[in-house]
């Protein structure tokens, strides 16, 4: 079973981190608001964690200014 770890949202966009074993961690980047889309990384090792959060987290705080079809179109 996995453990939530970090959980951050942005207005309509929401970050969780979630760790199964001790390297083995899963990203998940989603919308709550119409339309919505989810973005998944399962099973990452930790180095690859460093390097996708940071990314993830700067598009959510820039994202968040836009409207949520727009971002949709962005990631689907």
């Amino acid at each position: 079973m996995k453990q939530l770890v970090h959980d951050q949202r942005f207005r309509y966009l929401q970050i969780r981190i979630y760790q199964g074993s001790e390297d083995n961690f899963d990203l998940i980047f989603t919308s709550d608001d119409y339309p919505y889309f989810r973005v998944q990384y399962k099973d990452i090792a930790e180095i690859d964690l460093e390097e996708l959060y940071p990314l993830y987290r700067n598009r959510a705080w820039i994202l968040q200014w836009f409207p949520p079809k727009f971002v949709h179109w962005l990631f689907v």
